[in-house]
């Protein structure tokens, strides 16, 4: 699968009114999976991990040795990250990797999740990676990672540009916790997420 392809169904799963709710659970379970990952990184305790039906989330979490900045900014930051990632493995040709190592993070996430619609979206996620990793072929691995980058990276930008004006829950955390205006803390992830598309499309003008 090329890149074109790959954004074609990414945009289709995110942007289209039939398939929208399917890309942001996806970006959802991976933003609430980024507040886990550094909550536990800093000695933190996850509590709780919740995925809702209009494709918001939350985690429950102590904040370990450090404060909660972290914790806070890495939601926001963690799709375009992975997405971005994803792709350059995708490209490299090692997506069974890349696909397991996905598949490991879902497993952990699912340990957290206390909701009913939550457990039953990491759980379709995990099934579908499962069979990726197991009963696919390299080319077919490669493509699923394609379309997970391709879906995490628009996913990002929507959400984030889409928050400039209502806010984001994560910048007014932020904002309570700096005392910097929310607004900055939007726009920043914001510009996170458009600067990761931006190398993405660069990369794949070049030929990665």
């Amino acid at each position: 699968m090329n890149d074109g392809i790959a954004v074609a169904v990414a945009v289709g799963l995110t942007a289209t009114p039939l398939w929208q709710s399917i890309g942001t659970h996806v970006v959802t379970v991976v933003h609430e999976g980024g507040h886990a990952l550094v909550s536990g990184l800093s000695s933190g305790t996850v509590r709780s991990i919740r995925v809702n039906h209009d494709g918001t989330g939350s985690t429950t979490a102590t904040n370990g040795l450090r404060n909660g900045v972290a914790q806070a900014m890495a939601g926001y930051l963690t799709p375009p990250a992975v997405g971005l990632g994803a792709l350059a493995v995708a490209h490299a040709e090692r997506g069974g990797a890349a696909l397991t190592v996905l598949l490991f993070g879902l497993v952990l996430v699912l340990l957290s999740v206390r909701n009913i619609f939550g457990l039953g979206v990491v759980l379709l996620l995990s099934a579908g990676l499962y069979r990726a990793v197991h009963h696919t072929d390299g080319p077919t691995q490669e493509a699923v990672l394609m379309v997970m980058g391709w879906t995490l990276l628009l996913g990002s930008v929507r959400d984030t540009v889409s928050g400039l004006v209502p806010g984001l829950s994560d910048a007014q955390e932020l904002s309570r916790m700096t005392g910097l205006p929310a607004l900055l803390w939007t726009t920043f992830f914001a510009l996170a997420a458009c600067a990761a598309v931006y190398c993405a499309a660069w990369l794949t003008a070049t030929g990665w």
